[in-house]
């Protein structure tokens, strides 16, 4: 009886160790967030790296898989909580449509760090400090690339982003957010080793390490990569905090035109704004369908030599795109090139819930590949529209020709919820990586103007009307991010991977030699 008693003891310990590093894992996911725009606890996300670690390193492969699903789905249902407002307040899925599919959402992303995880606790040894210091930051890093493109790719989350004001944001113009992710990720490994390692030995060589790399980041967020390439020009962003249901509306189409021209009209009159922009999708009509109020917006600009940049639904051989139009002295179109999947347009598999859901403008199509870049008088500039902020490797595309950036987006369609902010951080973080200004205009916020190391300098308060002006100058030069894109990050991963094989390998054979 007394056997069984103990026996029953050590089981039920055995599951409250169990039950207890799962509610870790999710807690994980949650800091993750709470790491990043808004909330911004930066730090947390080297406890958030860490505690996944932690309790990966005891458990079965089949468990490690579980934790994994765990920690994904703190992380994307609260990260991404967004997805649920969006479709609660603009579809008919309603409210309890809306919730079942922000769960699915989150559930299905959440197999992407169940992968990190699996292939962490499958193939190596999560108790030895060299494998910390190299497999979990490569591995991590290479599921987050995967992330950015497969299935269309949601590069949402990266806890990269949450160091835009530590010293580890100093490797964005070296390696982008993949490198200030695998920075965090390492600086976990450091402290697992400071509180866990197997020796003293480990313990003090880990505390260097760590002091290191901060050190390093620090130095390297000072190098000046670019250099501006013009005289200071004045800019204006505009946030017209239109409501969805106004934007919408046939009969209000020349309303909202009219509104945005008020809130320029500053701007068009103080003989120095040079740049004038305007949202996505500002002027919300056909071009064919206003000749009048174009042709006028764009001799109001060009006697004034201010170029008007505006987001406007495009169409050509019968496709419709959503696209970004210069006037005045602004010239050329830009079309979308990287459309949201459920929300611009539906793939085929999908049509389904696109039917059921009904959520407007869903019909867009994809923009070519390699559009020439847009101009401002003789200053060419990167065009982002929305989403696209979201990929550094779409923003590379167009430098070192482009001598600053212009993204425009309209928020609105996600309410009073945080991908504002995330949108916000993602363009900081954009603007770190290419050395260069970054100008962020969004329907409700937050419109900013963003500095080459992304600071932001001026930004309009969220959920109003309102107009922010600031001086930028167009920037030369190319940071190693720009010249070398993924090759980098690349080869740093091999790199590491191939010394947590050898390291693996030459483990297990020894303890082969030591079974003999």
């Amino acid at each position: 009886m007394q056997v069984a008693q103990i026996n029953m003891s050590s089981v039920e310990l055995l599951n409250f160790r169990r039950w207890w590093g799962d509610g870790i894992a999710l807690l994980s996911g949650t800091l993750g967030t709470l790491s990043m725009a808004p909330f911004n606890f930066s730090y947390l996300a080297i406890v958030s790296a860490l505690l996944l670690i932690f309790t990966l390193r005891d458990v079965s492969v089949r468990h490690a898989l579980w934790r994994g699903w765990l920690y994904g789905f703190g992380l994307f249902l609260t990260g991404s909580s967004w997805v649920y407002v969006s479709i609660a307040t603009y579809s008919e899925a309603g409210v309890i449509g809306a919730g079942a599919l922000a769960l699915l959402f989150a559930s299905v992303l959440a197999l992407i760090p169940m992968a990190k995880s699996m292939l962490m606790r499958r193939f190596f040894n999560l108790h030895s400090p060299l494998v910390l210091l190299t497999a979990v930051p490569a591995i991590w890093v290479l599921i987050d690339w995967l992330q950015s493109w497969l299935f269309t790719g949601f590069p949402w989350l990266y806890l990269g982003y949450s160091q835009l004001t530590t010293p580890l944001a100093g490797f964005a113009p070296i390696f982008s957010v993949y490198g200030v992710t695998l920075a965090v990720v390492l600086s976990a490994a450091f402290i697992l080793i400071i509180l866990r390692g197997p020796s003293h030995n480990w313990r003090y060589l880990s505390i260097i390490g760590l002091v290191v790399l901060f050190a390093f980041g620090m130095i390297l967020k000072k190098v000046p990569w670019t250099q501006p390439d013009s005289q200071p020009f004045q800019v204006g962003l505009v946030q017209g905090n239109v409501t969805m249901s106004m934007k919408w509306d046939p009969e209000q189409w020349t309303d909202n035109i009219e509104h945005y021209q008020e809130l320029s009209q500053p701007l068009f009159l103080n003989n120095k704004t040079r740049l004038i922009i305007w949202p996505e999708t500002a002027v919300p009509i056909l071009a064919h369908q206003i000749p009048g109020p174009l042709a006028e917006l764009n001799e109001q600009a060009k006697v004034r030599n201010i170029g008007l940049v505006f987001g406007i639904p495009l169409q050509f051989r019968g496709q419709f795109f959503n696209g970004m139009l210069g006037v005045g002295n602004a010239h050329g179109a830009y079309m979308k090139r990287h459309l949201v999947p459920f929300g611009e347009y539906w793939p085929s598999w999908s049509e389904f819930f696109g039917r059921w859901l009904h959520l407007p403008m869903s019909d867009f199509t994809a923009g070519k590949e390699n559009q020439k870049l847009m101009r401002l008088g003789k200053m060419s500039f990167i065009s982002l529209i929305c989403y696209e902020v979201g990929f550094p490797e779409l923003v590379r595309e167009g430098l070192p020709w482009g001598g600053f950036i212009v993204a425009i987006s309209d928020s609105s369609w996600f309410g009073h919820s945080i991908a504002k902010y995330q949108m916000l951080e993602m363009a900081q973080m954009r603007a770190l990586e290419t050395g260069r200004y970054f100008l962020n205009v969004d329907n409700s916020g937050v419109t900013a103007v963003i500095s080459p190391m992304g600071k932001v300098l001026n930004q309009a308060k969220p959920d109003h009307s309102e107009v922010t002006t600031g001086e930028i100058t167009t920037m030369q030069g190319a940071t190693p991010w720009v010249s070398d894109g993924t090759h980098l990050i690349g080869l740093v991963i091999l790199l590491l991977l191939a010394v947590a094989v050898f390291i693996q390998t030459r483990g297990k054979n020894n303890d082969k030699q030591g079974k003999k």
